[in-house]
């Protein structure tokens, strides 16, 4: 799927897809034209900036090594919004933020990778700052949507218009 849609836009940059594979084949749920998740893949063991620089300077290409299975990280910030936007509640909100904070539930075993607290303190300030207003109202999770993933998101038609294209 990756391949015809590079092909039928000719790209030749940074592209990633998220897919969810299930008994009806892969749902494809993200495109992104760039690199992401490349804190992920560090944890796993894949260095994607390092391959992607090498690309960028024309350095010859290296093989690089798979990524360990199973490394689990978190987007504590995403957490909080996402539990806003779902939930509505504060309860649910906090609970989330609880969870990821101290990687528990569903985020035991994870590293943190958006903002990690050690070594650079500062980086809990947008942490912080998203559950302060998600506690105060959960409907502000727009605030920060609208600033970021909002503006340049595809929509469900653009979405549809590409897979026709690549087809």
């Amino acid at each position: 799927m990756l391949a015809r849609l590079v092909a039928a836009l000719e790209w030749h940059g940074g592209l990633s897809m998220d897919a969810i594979v299930g008994d009806g084949g892969p749902v494809i749920i993200d495109v992104n034209p760039r690199l992401v998740e490349p804190a992920n893949a560090f944890a796993a063991g894949v260095d994607l900036v390092g391959a992607m620089l090498d690309a960028a300077t024309g350095a010859p290409a290296l093989t690089r090594p798979a990524g360990a299975a199973g490394v689990r990280t978190r987007q504590t910030l995403l957490a909080i919004l996402g539990a806003a936007q779902q939930s509505g509640s504060r309860i649910a909100v906090l609970r989330e933020a609880i969870d990821a904070i101290f990687a528990r539930g569903d985020y035991v075993g994870s590293a943190e990778e958006l903002t990690p607290v050690a070594g650079d303190q500062l980086a809990a300030l947008p942490v912080v700052a998203a559950l302060a207003a998600s506690l105060t109202r959960p409907s502000l999770w727009r605030k920060f949507h609208a600033g970021a993933v909002g503006p340049y998101a595809v929509t469900p038609e653009a979405w549809a218009e590409i897979l026709s294209a690549a087809a």
